[in-house]
């Protein structure tokens, strides 16, 4: 009897633990794979059990462990954010009262951690798919309650409790007669039945009505939401609501201006997307920026002090016109790169700022990156070059751009997959414009003062040649579809091109 309980409990808890996990998935940043944990606890736990009954040095061992890892946490909670510690030390609870051999306690334990995990999961903006989470929850959740409560009345009357969770003696116990089995099934199935009816109701709830950005209606009736920001990649393909952040992102000063203040545009550049995906931009980098740049990124990509220490970085002179100082205080690195006037120069941490390493990154595209990412503010000064030829030295530029690049890096930097008639409108656009340069204008003027509406609600665009929608039906968007179709119209026309990632105005 008390076998068959034990092993029902076990199975109540499993599926508890197995939900709380589904709960992290079904957040923005959750992923499935996360759900291999408990699989994997769930699957080494006959094994466990039977090592920690057997074996009184696999439970010191085991203890051991747990120390370790309670102490690298908290030397860890430095670097990382709080949340995630504490849901790391959350999980690692849950397992190990899972996995190892239990009583009464144990089970209360995996209860507590399996609701706070769930706490987490609504902490960490979860999605729609939550509310199919819930349900089971609660039923999982019922489940190993009324288990454990016939999995203790069961030991009770046995007499197998230990001695510290016995109620009763055995001579009180023997003069309280414990209820017939029959009334405990019927007793537990009420209980389980009207949980599973109690959850069917508020999950209904809960989808049907919108709340936390989560549920049917609140997913049909209203769009996805982003704040303004930036990221580490682009994607077009998301339809949905841009809202704008109020809060600062950083404080410049410039120094060495004329009364502090600077006349130029405020195009403050973290980094830029190279490669197009068809659907978005990522990074890859290029090999090979011209003999100049090329013997630069060879000699200078990391000048400063000793490792630790405070470095910064520095590049050639780039028949400079006009350098510009700029003195920033950045309230949360971007993990992107380090806002300052294109085109960056060189950059240096005041030592207010803590001990960070900056450094170019490897895609050779003049963004700066810092290590390790600080979590609280940052200072640091950097210089500028800033270039401004005329439009006579412009149309004089060459268009032949292959020459400059190797191959591969000219492969990149012009791809696309614009439509045939999409192509076609843009040659038709630029036909008038003799030079490369004059096909830019060309083609900014088209999207800029033509038919085109900025917007703030993001269309809803095909994964598959989305800009191609943007161009030719929808034109009206937000800064990435612009950008995007600037670059890939002039990359249809041999002019190689990225997209910038920044700031503006200030």
């Amino acid at each position: 009897m008390v076998r068959h309980s034990e092993t029902k409990l076990k199975l109540a808890a499993s599926a508890l633990v197995f939900t709380s996990y589904m709960a992290l998935a079904a957040t923005e940043n959750g992923s499935r794979d996360i759900l291999l944990i408990p699989l994997a606890a769930i699957s080494i736990m006959p094994l466990i059990e039977r090592l920690d009954s057997r074996f009184p040095l696999f439970r010191k061992l085991t203890t051991a462990v747990t120390l370790l890892f309670s102490l690298s946490l908290l030397l860890m909670t430095s670097r990382i954010h709080i949340v995630p510690a504490l849901a790391a030390l959350i999980m690692y609870v849950q397992i190990y009262s899972l996995v190892h051999r239990k009583e009464g306690r144990n089970y209360n334990h995996i209860l507590l951690m399996s609701f706070l995990l769930l706490l987490v999961a609504i902490h960490s903006t979860p999605t729609p798919g939550i509310a199919l989470v819930f349900p089971l929850f609660l039923a999982a959740c019922a489940s190993t309650l009324v288990s454990l409560e016939a999995y203790t009345a069961g030991r009770a009357a046995e007499g197998t409790l230990p001695a510290a969770l016995v109620p009763l003696t055995q001579k009180e116990l023997s003069l309280h007669r414990p209820r017939p089995r029959r009334v405990d099934v019927l007793f537990s199935s009420w209980v389980f039945v009207s949980t599973l009816l109690i959850a069917g109701v508020a999950a209904a709830f809960f989808v049907l009505v919108p709340r936390v950005q989560v549920g049917i209606l609140a997913q049909a009736g209203a769009p996805n939401v982003f704040l303004t920001g930036l990221s580490s990649e682009v994607d077009l393909s998301m339809g949905g609501r841009i809202d704008l952040d109020p809060t600062p992102v950083f404080v410049a000063t410039f120094p060495e201006e004329e009364g502090g203040l600077y006349d130029g545009e405020l195009f403050w550049r973290t980094t830029s997307f190279d490669k197009y995906t068809g659907s978005g931009w990522t990074r890859q980098g290029v090999r090979w920026f011209g003999s100049n740049l090329n013997q630069y990124a060879r000699r200078f990509s990391v000048m400063g002090g000793p490792r630790g220490s405070h470095e910064g970085i520095d590049r050639f002179d780039l028949s400079e016109d006009r350098i510009v100082k700029q003195d920033i205080f950045l309230n949360v690195p971007p993990e992107t790169g380090l806002p300052a006037l294109s085109l960056l120069k060189s950059l240096i941490p005041h030592k207010i700022s803590g001990k960070y390493r900056f450094a170019w990154d490897p895609a050779g595209d003049f963004t700066a990156r810092m290590h390790p990412i600080s979590q609280s503010g940052v200072v640091y000064s950097a210089w500028s070059t800033i270039n401004r030829p005329s439009d006579e030295k412009l149309r004089a530029a060459p268009g032949d751009f292959e020459r400059y690049f190797m191959p591969q890096d000219f492969e990149l930097l012009t791809d696309q997959n614009l439509l045939p008639e999409t192509l076609e409108l843009i040659r038709r656009i630029t036909r008038d414009a003799p030079t490369a340069y004059e096909k830019i204008l060309a083609i900014k003027v088209w999207l800029t003062q033509g038919e085109f509406t900025y917007s703030l609600i993001i269309p809803d665009l095909p994964k598959d040649h989305p800009i191609d929608a943007f161009i030719l039906d929808t034109q009206m968007g937000h800064c990435e579809l612009y950008a995007s179709a600037m670059a890939l119209s002039l990359r249809s026309l041999g002019i190689p091109s990225r997209v910038v990632s920044g700031y503006r105005g200030g």
